[in-house]
């Protein structure tokens, strides 16, 4: 079964990025302040996509509750020859295996993805949640479940491909070198949400403001001559906060969501069982 789960994630990651994520290209720029604007896109594309299915439920468990799941998310960026995104797309940047465990009113869970890589792409995940009713503070009868929630997520992804380095002019090729692009991102969510069950479906909302920063490692090439390439590892942080909007939906386990920050659009899709 881990094997199984592992196989699809893996398509999914290859499938999701090796059209336009693999192409990303650091190597022309010097410094950090260089690269900030041009990482925009991808950078909260990586911060949209990661914190789905974080909370589906805003009850909060009156004795004990245990839960598990797998989902998938997604984040979209904006075309940007400048680093080698030459069409717009989406980064798989939520993505794993889920587990809470909740009692008066709390719920905790450990979300987890293993660094795995595939053509040169690799991705690994790790966040903390904890979430806390505040129904029980409002006395109206069927009023919509109401809870606050805090996450701590992280996520790695990096690039390890060849790439070409031209001349002054453009046009000639000087040589090759090992791109090494390296992405951290995490991000603390501080948020509130709402949920109502309704005959077999729950519907829920949820706002968060998202505390992010993105720890870049990347090659700068430079070339004098026809085969005269010199190269250095840069490195460097960025910050990343926003406001993320999101809805969605659960129906026997299935939990899909979709939502907006800062102008990407994310959604996720997952599974999950609680009792």
């Amino acid at each position: 079964m881990r094997r199984l789960f592992l196989l699809l994630i893996s398509l999914f990651l290859f499938v999701g990025s090796a059209s336009a994520q693999s192409d990303l290209d650091f190597t022309t720029f010097s410094d950090l302040n260089a690269l900030a604007d041009d990482m925009d896109g991808i950078n909260n594309a990586a911060y949209a996509g990661m914190n789905v299915l974080d909370w589906t439920d805003a009850s909060g468990p009156t004795l004990f509750r245990i839960s598990a799941g797998v989902f998938l998310g997604v984040g979209s960026f904006a075309e940007n020859p400048s680093i080698g995104l030459n069409e717009a797309g989406y980064l798989p940047s939520g993505i794993g295996v889920q587990a809470g465990f909740g009692t008066m009113g709390f719920e905790a869970y450990a979300r987890y993805f293993p660094e795995t890589e595939v053509q040169g792409l690799s991705l690994q995940v790790l966040g903390f949640g904890l979430k806390y009713e505040l129904s029980d503070l409002i006395p109206i009868p069927a009023f919509p479940a109401i809870a606050v929630f805090a996450d701590y997520n992280t996520m790695g992804f990096a690039i390890n491909a060849s790439r070409d380095v031209y001349l002054d002019d453009g046009v000639t090729k000087a040589g090759t070198v090992d791109a090494g692009i390296d992405l951290q991102f995490s991000s603390i969510n501080i948020g509130a949400m709402i949920s109502y069950d309704l005959l077999l479906v729950r519907l829920y909302a949820k706002a968060a403001y998202d505390i992010g920063k993105t720890d870049v490692s990347w090659v700068y090439a430079t070339a004098a001559a026809v085969g005269s390439v010199q190269e250095s590892t840069q490195n460097g942080t960025l910050d990343s906060s926003a406001l993320r909007l999101a809805a969605g939906l659960s129906i026997f386990g299935i939990k899909a969501e979709v939502g907006t920050r800062n102008g990407s659009q994310f959604a996720g899709l997952g599974y999950g069982i609680s009792f």
